[in-house]
């Protein structure tokens, strides 16, 4: 019987290698595609899902600037890259000169607490003019910045304090979730209660002062950025959300044109 005979050149080799691996693997393609097996038709090519919507944490801490627990808070937040929002009281600030100025140098938001931590609600107009505008004077002249956004101590606001921050231009802002840090001295129960109630899309109240918040917050951050949160300042954060179909930020913040909303607890 004739032998048969026939030579395998190095290129086919190398062909067959190739047609082999594309087969039987996936493989990336350009961003947003990729190729799969399909183990009845061969291959087909199809797009990728968009990513999930980003999910945003503006931190924010009310009170203070307090020597000691403020500088550990900032020391945290510098360690772990991560900024925030500080609502300091116009009193403490000017004790504290320093300490706000840190704050803003080290990228943080500052906004305004009111000049003394009194309930609005109980005071008259002229009252409500000296603790706001008093505190943003303050402020302002540490950071050399206008300072336009405003927290009410313990949420409380009216209708007087509403009007004043509509003919001033100044946004207040609420919160999506307070989890009472400053009745805690548990410091899992504090992170148990922010996971537990997370939206994707959260402002969450804390305190300066709060020494359970201090040792809580390196655990809480990793876990938020262990679940995919950014986290942004509150000007960021109404860049972001404000431009969501939801206007779910409408729930928290009380804007320059008027619209009153309740905060959520």
């Amino acid at each position: 019987m004739k032998k048969l005979e026939f030579t395998i050149y190095r290129w086919e080799v190398l062909l067959a290698v190739i047609l082999l691996i594309s087969l039987t693997s996936i493989v990336k393609i350009s961003p947003g595609f990729l190729i799969i097996k399909n183990e009845v038709v061969g291959t087909q090519s199809f797009q990728q899902q968009p990513p999930d919507k980003v999910k945003i944490v503006a931190l924010t801490f009310d009170d203070g600037p307090y020597l000691g627990c403020t500088e550990e808070l900032l020391g945290i937040l510098r360690s772990e890259g991560v900024k925030a929002t500080f609502f300091f009281t116009g009193k403490m600030s000017d004790l504290h000169k320093e300490l706000v100025l840190e704050t803003y140098r080290d990228g943080h938001e500052v906004g305004n607490h009111t000049y003394s931590h009194l309930n609005l609600t109980k005071l008259g107009t002229e009252k409500i003019k000296y603790e706001i505008e008093s505190t943003s004077k303050i402020l302002s002249q540490i950071v050399n910045k206008p300072i336009n956004i405003f927290r009410p101590p313990g949420g409380n606001y009216n209708e007087k304090v509403v009007n004043f921050i509509k003919e001033n231009g100044y946004i207040m802002v609420l919160w999506t979730f307070s989890p009472n840090d400053y009745n805690l001295t548990s410091e899992k129960v504090l992170y148990n209660r922010i996971l537990g109630n997370l939206t994707g899309e959260d402002i969450i109240l804390l305190h300066s002062g709060v020494e359970v918040t201090c040792k809580a917050l390196p655990k809480i951050i990793k876990i938020l950025k262990h679940k995919g949160y950014k986290f942004v300042t509150i000007s960021e954060y109404i860049s972001i959300v404000s431009r969501s179909k939801d206007k779910t930020w409408a729930n928290y913040l009380v804007n320059a044109e008027g619209k009153i909303y309740k905060k959520t607890t």
